[in-house]
């Protein structure tokens, strides 16, 4: 889980009983009704978000990903 200085909220997510080698997902939440704002399928075991905003997921894959807000 991971919030911006903008209050957002971020929670990487893997459904039970799957393997850790695939279906991760890194979710948006609205912090106040908990509903799911939106979802970047990636595979990420930890998360960051940067002062700009932007997403940085730890993957195991040795890539560096960034997702940056739209403006």
């Amino acid at each position: 889980m991971a919030f911006s200085e903008a209050g957002e909220v971020y929670v990487s997510t893997h459904p039970k009983g799957v393997s850790l080698d695939t279906e991760f997902d890194v979710v948006k939440l609205d912090p106040v009704s908990g509903r799911m704002l939106g979802r970047i399928q990636v595979r990420a075991h930890e998360l960051a978000v940067g002062p700009d905003g932007t997403l940085l997921p730890a993957t195991r894959s040795g890539e560096l990903l960034l997702f940056r807000p739209r403006k």
